[in-house]
């Protein structure tokens, strides 16, 4: 952002169209099943709007929010298993048919 203090972004008349690009394209990213990207947006507003800075703005705006872009491996496989056994179980419960856990990945269960 432009104007900015220490954990603040100040929007101003200069950079309010590109806030709000930024901002609709991480709520897109976000909340849409299939996500647009900076390319997408690129290719959409080039012709009304400098966004080559706009993966850096899409950066530091993620920053400013404290949004963690990075997961450490064992959170993605707790996670990961945790909603794998939910939906086995689910299709357990429906009567349908479920595949085994692999020798792979069982040692990731245990933890």
């Amino acid at each position: 952002c432009a104007a900015r203090s220490p954990g603040r972004c100040f929007v101003s008349a200069a950079n309010w169209q590109h806030v709000l690009i930024c901002a609709l394209l991480l709520a897109a990213k976000t909340w849409c099943e299939d996500p647009y990207t900076v390319s997408d947006a690129r290719e959409a507003l080039s012709d009304s709007y400098d966004l080559s800075r706009l993966p850096d703005l899409e950066a530091e705006m993620c920053a400013l929010m404290h949004f963690n872009l990075s997961v450490k491996p064992r959170t993605l496989y707790e996670y990961y298993f945790a909603l794998r056994e939910l939906g086995r179980t689910r299709l357990r419960a429906q009567g349908k048919a479920t595949t085994p856990v692999s020798r792979k990945t069982q040692p990731y269960l245990q933890r």
